[in-house]
């Protein structure tokens, strides 16, 4: 099957795949040579020390040659007429070789060469550490108090470096204690203010707006940052009550300006709920990746993304990816008033919140349900923009609209281009989806 598969695959000729196992039975064969070799190489290593032990524990032996049962010296090593033969008839061998097969040996050779001075630096190394050990173990302490008789009293001496030892250790734990107190204080300060600043009563229906706001210190922005998210993702069920009682076959899509109780200018509310092919880990898979290009802070569940837009328009958005058994949530919320990231007098904002939910309703189906909130610009005074300034950054033209017919106009376009742009969103993002999954696998 693999043969078939590569040729019809990579359109691979015979020759080629013959050379290919050619190469690979070599290299497997080379690698059992290394590690047979490893294996004698250790098996001689004991040896060697048997040998040396028992050296040291024998008595010297008179070294004479060993003669034959004729009385003459036996000739142990080959004659020069044998080897000069022999290398002879190795050098014509070696003429004979291929240039590849003496390019593969020369490649082995200079591999064994490696391995042997590797062992040996391995082998200096073993006994530089094993001195230095046996320095440290026999080596007393520079700071030792000689240990005294335990039946005679303790000297001023000892008695001094007991209370100077316990001194220390007192002072170095009062330092850590303070600096941990100051810290903690630090902290209690900031998500005092956090609290005072970020903690509403649970969602309304009313436009009500309250500014999220992230300290700098990065343990107090880090908890800001979760307590954010999960509040929104924990009061999911208060946005998704927007969406009307419609089964999960059913498609719906609404988008509405409202004017605010208490005359403020309106918020814009989106509602959807569709069903698309794929899965959830697709729909988180494609969240997870896309931010990754203008993300600024990561942390375990939180994304911290910000920029100003060519209209001056700043954004500066928090993303929380909550992940459950076939369900996957998703919460954003615009931190209006951040330490680090301050937005210029000059620019726009705007407050927004997003609920998403997604869940796997069959193998091959996923049920998205999506709720927004999005307020009118406004400056980081609190003030709010003209309807002209408005229409001007949302490209809208406003020549020959009466004054007074401006806000019901504006409305109008916005309902209109959100109506008109739901689909081609749709479309886009249930594209990109499958295309990341498909570039994944």
């Amino acid at each position: 099957m693999s043969s078939n598969g590569g040729a019809s695959t990579y359109e691979v000729d015979d020759k080629t795949l013959i050379r290919r196992r050619y190469f690979r039975e070599k290299q497997r064969e080379y690698r059992r040579k290394i590690y047979d070799d490893g294996a004698s190489i250790k098996a001689q290593c004991v040896h060697l020390q048997s040998i040396i032990a028992g050296l040291q524990t024998a008595k010297p032996l008179s070294v004479a040659p060993r003669e034959a049962n004729d009385g003459q010296v036996e000739d142990q090593y080959p004659s020069a007429s044998m080897s000069s033969k022999g290398g002879a008839s190795m050098y014509e061998n070696a003429d004979k070789i291929p240039p590849r097969r003496q390019y593969f040996r020369e490649k082995q050779r200079e591999y064994r060469r490696k391995m042997i001075a590797d062992g040996a630096a391995l082998k200096a190394q073993c006994v530089h550490l094993q001195s230095i050990l046996v320095r440290l173990q026999t080596a007393k302490p520079p700071s030792m108090v000689p240990r005294e008789a335990s039946d005679g009293p303790l000297s001023w001496h000892s008695i001094a470096m007991v209370f100077k030892r316990e001194a220390h250790r007192v002072l170095t734990d009062r330092q850590s204690l303070i600096t941990q107190t100051q810290e903690l204080q630090s902290l209690t300060k900031a998500m005092q203010r956090f609290v005072v600043t970020n903690i509403q009563p649970p969602m309304s229906r009313s436009n009500a707006w309250q500014n999220a706001t992230l300290a700098a210190d990065p343990t107090a922005r880090n908890l800001g940052k979760e307590w954010l998210t999960q509040h929104m993702y924990h009061n999911i069920h208060e946005p998704l009550a927007f969406l009307p009682a419609v089964s999960y076959g059913d498609e719906y899509f609404d988008v509405d300006a409202q004017m605010s109780n208490d005359d403020n200018p309106f918020a814009c509310i989106e509602r959807a709920q569709f069903t698309w092919p794929g899965t959830v880990q697709m729909f988180r898979r494609l969240m997870e990746s896309n931010i990754q290009a203008v993300v600024e802070e990561i942390t375990a569940n939180t994304r911290l993304f910000h920029t100003t837009t060519s209209k001056g328009v700043f954004v500066n958005s928090l993303r929380g990816h909550f992940s459950e058994a076939n369900r996957f949530v998703m919460v954003i919320r615009e931190v209006e008033e951040d330490e680090v990231y301050v937005c210029d007098p000059q620019h726009k904002q705007r407050h927004f919140m997003s609920w998403t939910e997604v869940r796997q309703i069959s193998p091959t189906h996923i049920l998205l349900r999506l709720v927004t909130h999005a307020s009118h610009l406004f400056r980081a005074n609190g003030r709010f923009v003209s309807v002209d300034e408005l229409a001007a950054t949302r490209g809208i033209n406003l020549t020959g609209i009466d004054d007074g017919d401006k806000d019901a106009f504006v409305r109008r376009e916005l309902i209109r281009r959100g109506r008109a742009d739901f689909v081609p969103w749709r479309k886009r993002l249930m594209d990109t989806m499958h295309q990341s999954a498909t570039n994944y696998l």
